[in-house]
Order: C-alpha cells, then structure tokens, then sequence
C-alpha cells in the first residue's frame, strides 16, 4: 500500500534516490538548465506554470541537467 507524501522542507523536494539525486520536485519556479543534483528522468511540476511550462522532466545527467518541458 502506497502511503501520503507530504512535503516537509521549502524547496518542494519529494523524493531523492541518493546517489542519483532529485527524482521528483514541486516548486512555483521553472528548473535551472545545467543544475546538478537531479538525477536523469527528474520530474519537475511548476505549481505556477502557464500553457506549455508546467511539467518537465530531466533528460540530461545529475551533474548537468537538460529540461525538456512536456505540458
């Protein structure tokens, strides 16, 4: 049974697998492009997104990220 995620700090991270990094994030911002610490396949969702810049993912590495947006 899968259980409640409920963010505890301000950054919106959710979860982290160590040692690739950020997995999943919910923030009011846009990721920064080359950014380390998130690893291949992040899911980032902009709370405060318009038309086509609320969801992205990372399809570069954890030392550079590459944020490709979906919707």
């Amino acid at each position: 049974m899968s259980k409640r995620h409920d963010i505890q700090e301000a950054t919106g991270v959710v979860m982290r697998l160590a040692p690739v990094g950020v997995m999943y994030i919910i923030a009011s911002t846009t990721p920064t492009a080359s950014a380390a610490g998130f690893g291949h396949g992040c899911v980032w969702v902009n709370t405060a997104g318009g038309a086509n810049t609320t969801f992205y993912v990372n399809t570069g590495t954890n030392t550079s990220a590459t944020w490709t947006a979906l919707a």
